[in-house]
């Protein structure tokens, strides 16, 4: 049950959950709501991968400034998305979970780079295409915290869901995610990543560490959904 029937069973007090500006999949004779708030991840068109290339540089330069860690980098090609190769993957995040203390560094972030050519009349988005969503389901099955330490500035947490989430593109809105799958993924995350921060010590009952249930609050917001602390007292 998810936790929208939960709200509706009543059997979940004082839980909320707030649905923003996100469409279902164009269905026949099915209405689309109008979408009310726009996703960081836009269409990846050539022309929008160059100006998302552009961002990742400018946002460098800035943390450069602020002297803040740069996201820690995953290079893929189209060889490994074609072999499920998550040998990049696993060498970036491995070093990662060698050094248990780290998970608990607020400014720790991935970003990946991905290299997939495609012929000038594809219009497929990188999202739309089987081998490299096949990729990020194995990758998701293998590290299912990762979105809590995706680079959610330049996009990667958007971009991250519409690779595990049915989705489409609107030319003025962006990515606008099937509600009911956006729900399941969400509530699947909380659950899985609330396990987690506590097998880690890091549920915000234990100060010794920058990342919390706070953070796991903030991400599902970043997706459209509002969870009262209600909802985390029952697990």
């Amino acid at each position: 049950m998810t936790g929208a029937s939960l709200i509706a069973s009543g059997r979940v007090p004082s839980v909320m959950q707030i649905r923003r500006g996100f469409a279902p999949l164009e269905l026949e004779e099915a209405e689309v709501e109008e979408s009310t708030m726009t996703t960081p991840f836009t269409k990846l068109n050539n022309e929008t991968e160059e100006n998302n290339t552009n961002l990742t540089a400018l946002m460098t330069d800035t943390r450069r400034a602020l002297a803040q860690p740069l996201p820690r980098r995953i290079a893929l090609t189209t060889e490994n998305f074609q072999s499920l190769d998550l040998a990049p993957a696993q060498t970036v995040i491995d070093a990662v979970l060698a050094q248990p203390e780290v998970l608990s560094d607020r400014h720790l972030t991935f970003a990946f780079d991905i290299d997939f050519p495609r012929e000038a009349d594809d219009p497929r988005e990188l999202s739309e295409i089987p081998e490299v969503r096949l990729w990020f389901l194995r990758l998701d099955a293998q590290y299912p915290w990762l979105p809590l330490y995706l680079d959610w500035e330049s996009g990667e947490l958007s971009r991250y869901t519409a690779m595990l989430v049915p989705h489409q593109f609107s030319p003025i809105d962006g990515i606008r995610y099937n509600p009911e799958a956006l729900e399941i993924f969400v509530m699947s995350k909380v659950f899985t990543l609330d396990t987690w921060l506590k097998e880690k010590g890091m549920d915000g009952r234990s100060s010794g560490g920058g990342v919390s249930r706070s953070r796991l609050k903030f991400m599902t917001q970043m997706l459209g959904y509002e969870l009262d602390d209600a909802l985390f007292n029952l697990l």
